[in-house]
């Protein structure tokens, strides 16, 4: 499985916020490191984490449900902020709304402000197989457990990824 190479997460911090800067398109490929970035800034004590998709054309909703997952934990760990999503185009809000995630982030039209140090700057992101690839079976954790946190959103959402998540299920069981 491979991850395509215009897919990259960035990450620059200050002593109060962090920032990810996705690029090229937000897929379940990509969704296994930006999982374990998120977790990682959580982790480290970052309350304000801000997720710019000015170079994001699109967003699948693995991508989406690690998102919410990723505001989950952000909302436990630090009594009620959540993550901020930044310069979204129209399709990706559109697919954020569509699953209604909408009510779970504060959105921003702002760029990365003056008080991030070297701005320009942003370190690479990725956590892979070794192979420059993140696991198939990773893949596929992630994407079940983000396909069940978007059910947890709506009956919808629910009775539209059932047998995505049956698949993804069955498809992990396979792997052991």
């Amino acid at each position: 499985m491979n991850v395509p190479k215009q897919q990259l997460l960035l990450a620059t911090v200050s002593d109060i916020e962090a920032w990810v800067r996705i690029i090229g398109q937000g897929t379940c490929h990509i969704s296994p490191c930006f999982k374990s970035l998120m977790i990682d800034l959580v982790n480290r004590g970052f309350t304000n984490i801000r997720v710019d998709f000015a170079e994001c054309p699109s967003l699948d909703s693995t991508f989406i449900g690690v998102l919410a997952k990723c505001n989950d934990s952000l909302i436990s760990a630090c009594k009620g902020n959540c993550v901020t999503i930044s310069r979204p185009n129209a399709r990706v809000l559109s697919s954020i709304n569509n699953l209604g995630a909408d009510i779970l982030f504060h959105f921003s039209e702002n760029p990365a402000p003056e008080s991030i140090p070297h701005q320009d700057q942003f370190i690479e992101y990725t956590r892979t197989d070794g192979n420059g690839n993140p696991g198939k079976s990773e893949v596929c954790s992630t994407s079940i457990e983000a396909h069940t946190r978007l059910c947890e959103l709506s009956q919808e959402n629910s009775e539209k990824f059932q047998h995505v998540l049956d698949f993804l299920k069955a498809d992990l069981d396979s792997m052991k």
